[in-house]
C-alpha cells in the first residue's frame, strides 16, 4: 500500500513543462506561430496556428521541433492550401495536384517564367478552388476515363476566372488550337510610303447547305458550342482539310 501511495504522489508532483503551458508560443518550420491551448501529456497537446486559426492535436515533440503542419496554410503562391480531406499531393499519381499547382502559380505566382509567358494578366481562381480538396474532387468527377491526356481549357475566351462553370477538360491538340486562334481578329500594320495602312485578319466563312446561309466566324470555339459542332472538325473544315461537317461546308469563290 505504501509503495502505491508513493507512486501516486510522484505522478501528482510531475509538473507541466514550462514551454507547454497555455498561451506559450512556438515557431513552426513553414506554418508560422503555434500557440499551445491545452496540455494533457507529452503525446497529446491541443494547439492553434495564429495565421489561420486552425486547431490541431499533436505531441509536444512536434511542436518543439516545428514539424507540426497547418493544412490551411496558403503555401502555394500565398493563396492555395491543401485543406483537410481525402486528397493529397500524391492522389491519382499527383495529376490533380500538378494541375492545381500550375493553375494557382500561373495566376498568382511571382516566378519569372510565368511573367515571360504572359500569365497574370487579370487571371484569377475562384475562391472555392483555393482549397485543393475542392479542386481535386471536381477533377476526379470530370476528368475523362478513356485513357487520353487532357488539360484545362476555357469555355469562353474572354473569361479570366478559373472555375467549375468556365473551364473543362480538352485534349492537348484542341487546347493548343484554341490558344493559337482564340477567335480574335488581329490588327497588323504595313508601311506604305509615309502612311500606315491597317490590315485585318480574314474571318472564316462557312455555308449552311440546308438554308444556304453564309456565316462569318470570328470565334470558332463559341460557334461550335452554340451549334453543337465538333471544334476540331470545324477547324479542319475552315482550313479545307475536310469537305463538310454536318450541314456546314466551306464557302467557295462561286458562293461569293
Amino acid at each position: 500500500m505504501n509503495n502505491s501511495n508513493e507512486r501516486r504522489r510522484k505522478k501528482k508532483k510531475r509538473k507541466m513543462p514550462l514551454d507547454m503551458r497555455a498561451r506559450s508560443r512556438h515557431k513552426s518550420l513553414s506554418c508560422g506561430i503555434v500557440q499551445v491551448l491545452k496540455y494533457f501529456n507529452s503525446k497529446k497537446v491541443i494547439a492553434k496556428f495564429l495565421n489561420t486559426g486552425h486547431q490541431v492535436v499533436c505531441d509536444a515533440k512536434s511542436i518543439r521541433s516545428g514539424c507540426v503542419r497547418d493544412p490551411y496554410n496558403p503555401r502555394t503562391a500565398g493563396i492555395g492550401f491543401i485543406g483537410e480531406g481525402l486528397y493529397d499531393s500524391l492522389s491519382a499519381n499527383g495529376k490533380p495536384y500538378r494541375s492545381w499547382n500550375c493553375m494557382i502559380n500561373n495566376c498568382y505566382g511571382n516566378h519569372e517564367s510565368t511573367k515571360k509567358q504572359g500569365h497574370h494578366n487579370g487571371y484569377t481562381v475562384v475562391p472555392e478552388w483555393h482549397n485543393f480538396q475542392n479542386f481535386a474532387k471536381w477533377y476526379e468527377e470530370n476528368y475523362p476515363n478513356d485513357g487520353g491526356k487532357y488539360t484545362l481549357c476555357r469555355k469562353i475566351n474572354k473569361n479570366k476566372v478559373y472555375s467549375p462553370d468556365t473551364y473543362f477538360f480538352a485534349t492537348y491538340s484542341c487546347a493548343m488550337t484554341v490558344k493559337l486562334s482564340k477567335g480574335r481578329v488581329k490588327v497588323t500594320t504595313k508601311r506604305k510610303g509615309k502612311g500606315i495602312v491597317k490590315k485585318q485578319k480574314k474571318t472564316n466563312k462557312i455555308k449552311n447547305s440546308v438554308t444556304g446561309e453564309i456565316v462569318h466566324i470570328n470565334n470558332m470555339k463559341e460557334f461550335s458550342i452554340k451549334n453543337n459542332l465538333d471544334y476540331i472538325t470545324l477547324t479542319q473544315l475552315c482550313r479545307g482539310t475536310v469537305s463538310h461537317h454536318k450541314e456546314w461546308r466551306k464557302v467557295n469563290k462561286i458562293d461569293n
